[in-house]
């Protein structure tokens, strides 16, 4: 199956002309993946060509999303043939690459013979301090308690027995838990940059402080899209709107925007991490506050004790849910605590966090 992603992978000048070259280069980063691992396209390879680029895979890999692909998921087994087509453009001429991605193979590391030791005598008096442990079952089955450390070297905040879904994520259509990552990665950054590839009724040439990441020709349509972006689950795909439009297309740097710093962040070899929609970013609120209130997002975050006993800040963090109504504001989440809205230019804290 081919795919299209159309935008610049990294390496082509922002906001000038772009100089003559003698050839189109393509750089590949990545040989070999762990099975399950996530890398995003941009990650992956590198051309100095704005050419429109053109996808295909074969073997035990998936690229998503299915149109305008900008991520990479490694199978369980096998190996993946990536395909890259890069379109001619005025100044650099079309050219095909290929690489194949093989299988992580861990070294294994073989254990000295054991040998006896001396027996130690403790004194009555000593006290043994216990052993903390962090949860394998949560690490390695994905079976996991509110608090445990994740796969992601994160926090699990937020669990569901019935499966949810984050498209995009690793775990897809099988999704039960959220992880926060371990600090803040911004204390202060824009909801969205003023690169003019957002949406109003018609057209995509606004600012996209000011206009939305959601097309008004988005099944089923732009107010839906927005309305729905708010759900446990969407924290995902509302970054990815906005990463391919303001960074996709417009070339604006993933630091300078809060959806933009949660698409590049990776921790513990994780990379599908993602600015929170409003509801999710309601749990994370109750769980930085030890609220023991039952989830849904119709039980807003309040009560509890200070977030900064589990290391978040009484402040406000974006989410990557727009208000349905406003197209220059966001929902935001205040941990001391209210949910309110914001306009787009407003800095605010970022706490990306996965679904897995």
């Amino acid at each position: 199956m081919v795919l299209l992603l159309i935008g610049v992978l990294a390496g082509v000048a922002v906001g000038g002309s772009v100089s003559a070259a003698s050839s189109t280069k393509v750089t590949w980063k990545v040989s070999s993946l762990r099975a399950g691992e996530a890398k995003n396209l941009s990650a992956v390879v590198s051309t100095n060509s704005p050419g429109v680029k053109t996808w295909s895979e074969s073997g035990t890999c998936t690229l998503t999303p299915a149109r305008k692909p900008t991520k990479l998921t490694m199978g369980a087994t096998g190996s993946c043939m990536l395909t890259l087509k890069i379109a001619e453009s005025k100044y650099y001429p079309a050219k095909t690459s290929r690489q194949m991605i093989t299988l992580f193979a861990p070294t294994t590391t073989v254990a000295p013979p054991t040998t006896s030791a001396p027996t130690t005598t403790v004194p009555s008096t000593t006290t043994i301090a216990p052993t903390t442990t962090v949860s394998a079952a949560c690490i390695t089955n994905g079976v996991c308690n509110v608090g445990d450390e994740g796969p992601g070297g994160g926090k699990v905040f937020y669990y569901s027995a019935a499966t949810f879904t984050s498209t995009g994520s690793t775990c897809n259509t099988n999704c039960h838990y959220l992880e926060a990552a371990p600090s803040d990665q911004s204390t202060g950054i824009v909801w969205a940059t003023t690169d003019a590839m957002c949406w109003n009724s018609s057209s995509n040439d606004n600012n996209c402080q000011e206009f939305s990441i959601y097309s008004p020709y988005d099944t089923p349509n732009q107010s839906d899209s927005r309305t729905a972006a708010v759900a446990i689950g969407k924290g995902m795909s509302n970054p990815n709107k906005a990463h391919m439009l303001m960074t996709g297309t417009g070339q604006a740097p993933t630091n300078s925007y809060a959806s933009g710093i949660a698409w590049a962040y990776a921790n513990n070899s994780k990379t599908d991490w993602f600015l929170p929609s409003k509801d999710e970013l309601n749990e994370l609120c109750k769980y930085a506050r030890n609220t023991g209130q039952a989830s849904g997002g119709e039980i807003e975050c309040t009560g509890g004790s200070s977030p900064s006993s589990r290391g978040f800040a009484s402040s406000n963090y974006w989410s990557s849910s727009e208000m349905d109504g406003n197209f220059d504001s966001a929902w935001y989440q205040n941990f001391s605590a209210w949910q309110g809205d914001g306009v787009k230019a407003n800095a605010m804290y970022v706490r990306p966090v996965r679904a897995f």
